[in-house]
């Protein structure tokens, strides 16, 4: 009872406003969600039936009637002491095998009807994410489900949408965004894969790689292959081998491991930048290469944007462009940016070069001498020096998270390795936290049901209200201190966070020892 109670009540209505999901799928989804409420509720329920049992006995003095009969009193507590070992292992193995597994199994029964799940999310919560992408809408304006139609074909189904904004981002950095008058996002089946293409209408937005902004009134987003998880997995539904994984090597967490991606990129492009400052330091030039010829740049002077350390010529640039086809191109700039383009350690490194207000000669022209003026020029798609980016590669992530050491090319980086070292900190504690916690609450039913059994004959609580009150402090002590010790390891404390996981289970275990050793003899 207690168990049907809190499914309908808290779990399976908080999972129909989050996931959307038919009608038809809500037995389903029920039947997957009652051990996720069993494994709270069946402490509690033992605890309660256990404490009104022996509740019950000592008021028909059942307990005076054994003792008469030269029964010890303390054989009579072995039937609450194997229930509570039986709870405490359906609890553990709920908690730690069975619950994973049932979230991997709701998560495929929702998501197989993706249409309702994205609409349902920008209803209920205004926006929804995946991969790098997030939309964000201020009203939902129409969906239109898929139809079949008589030849056998099926038609897109779409969602309609207006005041939209939408971000991309690579690394937790954002790289493009903006804001549409309306969208339209389409759903298709292509040989069983799941696509879903966004197109957005009457479109204001900002492109970071290339620093401009774009004005149009049509913009294609996707098509995106939906072959991934649309749930970001969490810590409390992960199985006890997965989190042990996670204290022993958190880096391999999916939240962790995109942000260290990200970062092992940011330290390629900071060293790729150093390098570039060295060779004007050294030799007053920086030399590039592609497979067109080779980049000669000199200045009067330079310096490093000390956000991200990129390159800044100032006064008298000047950059030849020898070829390899022959011949060579002279630039004369007033000014230039070097700048790296990389959001992903796996991506090749390459530079771009922006020159302003330029005037350029080429050696094959008739007039070789003849300079043509040009508001800009860029160069893109350089390929980045080797030797920085090997150098990258040789520093691990553990040396690199280590923040001892000095890696702080400029402030975006030693931003971020602080940001991910706080996150891998963060992360490894609340695995601490989430061990623990399932573990001292599932081993909590022993002490808790045999304090119940002492209090119940102590203070013959055989009626619904004095089991309850005798039931609801030991069990409320339990949860308050496992609810504070998780508080503590999320807050970076994780020693006093799990003492104090563990500290109710002492407490009530010493109050169980002085009920039942001095007050149950009397």
């Amino acid at each position: 009872a207690l168990t049907c109670m809190l499914g309908f009540g808290g779990g399976l209505m908080d999972m129909l406003r989050t996931s959307g999901i038919t009608a038809g799928e809500m037995v389903k989804l029920l039947v997957y969600l009652m051990p996720v409420v069993l494994t709270y509720s069946l402490p509690v329920a033992a605890l309660f039936s256990t404490t009104i049992t022996y509740g019950r006995l000592a008021t028909d003095n059942e307990i005076n009637a054994c003792r008469a009969g030269g029964i010890n009193v303390y054989k009579l507590l072995l039937p609450a002491m194997f229930l509570s070992i039986i709870v405490s292992l359906s609890t553990f193995v709920l908690e730690n095998y069975s619950i994973p597994r049932l979230a991997q199994q709701i998560e495929r029964l929702v998501s197989k009807d993706l249409q309702t799940v994205i609409y349902t999310k920008l209803k209920s919560r205004g926006y929804v994410a995946y991969m790098n992408y997030a939309l964000h809408c201020g009203k939902v304006d129409a969906i239109e489900q898929p139809k079949v139609l008589p030849d056998g074909t099926v038609t897109q189904g779409q969602i309609q949408l207006s005041k939209v904004a939408f971000l991309r981002h690579e690394g937790g950095m954002p790289i493009f965004y903006g804001t549409a008058r309306t969208a339209l996002i389409l759903f298709k089946t292509i040989n069983r894969i799941r696509v879903v293409d966004i197109s957005l209408n009457q479109v204001r937005a900002f492109d970071e790689r290339k620093g401009q902004m774009i004005q149009a009134e049509y913009y294609p987003i996707g098509p995106f292959k939906m072959t991934g998880k649309i749930f970001r997995k969490r810590l409390k539904f992960l199985s006890l081998p997965a989190l042990l994984q996670i204290v022993k090597n958190p880096l391999k967490y999916p939240e962790l491991a995109s942000s260290i991606n990200s970062l092992k990129a940011l330290l390629k492009v900071s060293l790729v930048y150093q390098y570039l400052a060295n060779q004007l330091d050294t030799k007053q030039q920086i030399t590039l290469k592609d497979n067109h010829g080779t980049y000669t740049i000199t200045a009067s002077s330079y310096r490093q944007n000390p956000n991200d350390g990129r390159i800044i010529l100032e006064g008298d640039v000047v950059l030849i462009n020898k070829l390899n086809s022959g011949g060579y191109r002279k630039f004369l700039a007033r000014d230039a940016v070097i700048r790296a383009e990389s959001y992903n350690s796996s991506l090749p490194l390459s530079l771009n070069i922006f020159l302003k207000d330029v005037k350029v000669s080429d050696s094959r022209d008739v007039d070789p001498d003849r300079f043509v003026h040009h508001d800009s020029f860029t160069f893109n798609y350089i390929p980045a020096p080797k030797e920085p980016i090997e150098q990258a590669n040789k520093i691990s992530i553990d040396e690199l998270l280590d923040l001892n050491k000095d890696y702080n090319y400029n402030r975006r980086l030693a931003s971020r390795r602080i940001s991910i070292a706080e996150l891998k900190q963060k992360i490894v504690n609340r695995a601490i936290s989430e061990m623990h916690s399932r573990i001292a609450y599932s081993s909590s039913a022993i002490v808790l049901m045999l304090l119940g059994a002492g209090l119940g004959i102590i203070f013959k609580g055989g009626h619904f209200v004095s089991a309850f009150g005798l039931t609801f402090i030991p069990m409320l002590i339990v949860i308050v201190m496992i609810m504070t010790g998780k508080q503590l390891c999320n807050a970076g404390f994780p020693t006093a966070g799990v003492a104090s996981i563990w500290l109710g289970i002492v407490i009530v275990a010493i109050s169980g020892v002085i009920v039942l050793g001095k007050f149950l003899r009397r």
